[in-house]
């Protein structure tokens, strides 16, 4: 418990800390405000810490997973901070978040069993966040997603807003095949005796493999861009599309 000085006793230590030397000043100092010193320190440091932390903080314009691709540095660059050029933003304060080295298989060998269950959780918990917008995906990716429900119908998207676009993608506009119902399962535990499966077909993907921005970067085989079916950003997604569907050439200054 902390002592009360009286007046006297509190005039007397400052007259004996104004004889002390400087050097004995800060001894003193040490001696007897340690604790505070470091609380007060580490205080200012957890506040600058945070400003920083705040200062470099980014706003996520699009989420994009790369699934089953790898591609190389420059072709990231192309893929998130171009994008972001091309449409006037700062890369300082924004991002194409991008999720790397998703693995999709439906019959994945047994060493790869465990990584492409983690991807695939990855991608539904993305999904179901709210926290994917675009993939760009390998044929296999593509087929898996598009049967599974995970992409958009651009058929049906409003009018207003995706026509242009959606004129601009026709070449590469690609239909793929939607499950509707599958009762495999059952037939499996014995509950039917029928296999029944309705699906059907749906513009859900663009071949980008061969668009001009796209054109030359060496992907090995056919690579499809799709649009996330529950996506909130969607004039973002189509902005994107825009933009992969330019040719580099006739829009550089």
């Amino acid at each position: 418990m902390a002592v009360k000085l009286s007046p006297e006793e509190k005039a007397a230590h400052r007259a004996a800390f104004q004889k002390m030397t400087p050097a004995q000043k800060l001894d003193h100092i040490i001696t007897y405000y340690k604790l505070p010193i470091i609380l007060a320190i580490a205080a200012l440091a957890v506040l600058i810490s945070t400003a920083v932390h705040v200062a470099r903080k980014k706003e996520a314009v699009l989420y994009l997973g790369l699934a089953n691709l790898s591609v190389s540095e420059s072709t990231k660059e192309l893929l998130t901070t171009s994008f972001l050029t091309a449409t006037g933003r700062d890369p300082r304060r924004s991002e194409v978040y991008l999720y790397e080295a998703l693995y999709l298989s439906d019959d994945p060998d047994a060493q790869d069993h465990e990584y492409a269950y983690a991807s695939q959780l990855k991608l539904m918990a993305s999904v179901n966040a709210g926290r994917m917008d675009l993939l760009l995906m390998n044929r296999e990716a593509y087929d898996l997603l598009s049967e599974k429900g995970y992409l958009a119908d651009l058929s049906e998207l409003p009018a207003a807003q995706a026509d242009s676009v959606l004129a601009e993608a026709a070449p590469y506009l690609t239909r793929g095949e939607v499950v509707l119902s599958d009762n495999a399962l059952e037939v499996s535990l014995g509950e039917a005796a029928e296999h029944v499966r309705t699906t059907k077909e749906a513009v859900n993907g663009v071949l980008v493999s061969d668009v001009p921005a796209l054109r030359g970067i060496g992907f090995s085989g056919d690579v499809y861009l799709g649009i996330a079916g529950n996506t909130s950003r969607l004039t973002e997604c189509l902005s994107y599309l825009h933009y992969i569907l330019q040719d580099p050439q006739e829009t550089a200054p």
